[in-house]
């Protein structure tokens, strides 16, 4: 990307960023559900204000369906207090937002982001779950997550 104009690259960025969100959109369920287990947040809904989940995609060298469009790597949770202070402030100013302006029943939110490896691009968007969601049964998030988002699995 260094040979580009500024005008280029910041076309090629914007094309990669809508990539990156497409992909998070279609798989917003799947997002929803691993988040809420990663943070464990039926039993922590206090956890969404102090930690997030961070997915680590690589985008697939060929084109692919939006569904289909990046591979997961790795996903991680991580602490606001590990991010850059600015961020963090932001982050969580936004979660609070959601929080604010969220429906009577929808009305509890947590950050997933999807980080990917080779532009160093990431996605940031907040997730809402539903207030009594528990997700009682136990289920290894991170395995879920690849297997669900690396296959195409979407709802």
């Amino acid at each position: 990307m260094s040979d580009l104009l500024p005008a280029d690259l910041a076309q090629v960025v914007e094309h990669k960023m809508k990539t990156l969100r497409t992909f998070t959109s279609k798989h917003r369920p799947t997002l929803c559900q691993c988040g809420v287990r990663a943070l464990d947040l039926g039993r922590n809904p206090q956890n969404a204000e102090i930690k997030f989940l961070r997915i680590h995609v690589r985008q697939r060298p060929d084109p692919q369906p939006a569904h289909l469009l990046y591979v997961v790597e790795d996903a991680e949770v991580v602490a606001y207090d590990d991010l850059p202070p600015s961020q963090a402030a932001e982050m969580k100013g936004v979660l609070k937002e959601s929080k604010r302006t969220g429906a009577a029943n929808m009305a509890e939110s947590f950050f997933v982001m999807l980080h990917d490896a080779v532009t160093q691009l990431c996605n940031v968007a907040p997730v809402s779950f539903a207030k009594e969601a528990t997700y009682p049964e136990p289920i290894p998030y991170k395995e879920y997550l690849m297997e669900h988002l690396n296959n195409g699995i979407i709802y």
